[in-house]
């Protein structure tokens, strides 16, 4: 191996435990993790909001999915449904397939994409803590610290703002399936009535 790299390895470790080293570490690490808890506060909660906005909407997906089994439960019902009411009921499945992809698809494509995002900032977030927590040199510092300073820099860190504006889109999107669901439930009601009304 490079000998070289070994040696300064070597003597950087030295450098660690070298008093005012350590006390120099220690005051850096107190400087870098200064606000990361609460950047680490608004990465979750940004989470926790746009989890919330996505699960809201895969709930209601999953209740106009249940009255798609159910026509389909009718269809292949013992005895045999006539050939015009298979007719009404494979309707029905195809207007709430196009209800999904229609109401409910736009909204959780983009959905999804950024609560992916909100879990790559997270663990970003928190492994920098961890990387800045566990450092033991000043070379340790380095790398975490200057990530940190061009996260605050280039403004990549989750802000309050940006946490009201999830829980604002939760919001949004909770009064945009509140109809769905009534509608979900209503179309339940008719299908389980089916072919009966």
């Amino acid at each position: 191996g490079d000998k070289t790299s070994y040696i300064s390895q070597i003597q950087a470790e030295a450098n660690a435990l070298d008093p005012s080293q350590t006390k120099l570490v220690h005051e850096m690490k107190n400087t870098l993790l200064q606000n990361i808890d609460s950047y680490i506060k608004n990465a979750t909660d940004y989470k926790t909001n746009k989890d919330a906005s996505l699960n809201t909407l895969i709930a209601t997906k999953g209740k106009y999915e249940a009255v798609k089994a159910c026509y389909a439960g009718k269809i292949s019902a013992v005895p045999p449904l006539s050939a015009s009411l298979i007719q009404q009921a494979q309707t029905k499945i195809g207007q709430i397939d196009n209800k999904i992809t229609n109401d409910i698809a736009p909204l959780a494509g983009p959905l999804l994409i950024s609560a992916q995002t909100a879990d790559a900032k997270l663990k970003e977030i928190v492994d920098l803590k961890t990387s800045i927590t566990t450092a033991v040199t000043i070379n340790d510092l380095n790398a975490p610290g200057q990530k940190l300073s061009l996260m605050v820099q280039n403004k990549i860190l989750l802000t309050a703002i940006d946490v009201l504006a999830s829980k604002n889109e939760y919001d949004e999107i909770s009064s945009k399936v509140q109809p769905m669901n009534t509608d979900a439930d209503l179309l339940m009601k008719e299908c389980q009535l089916f072919p009966n009304i």
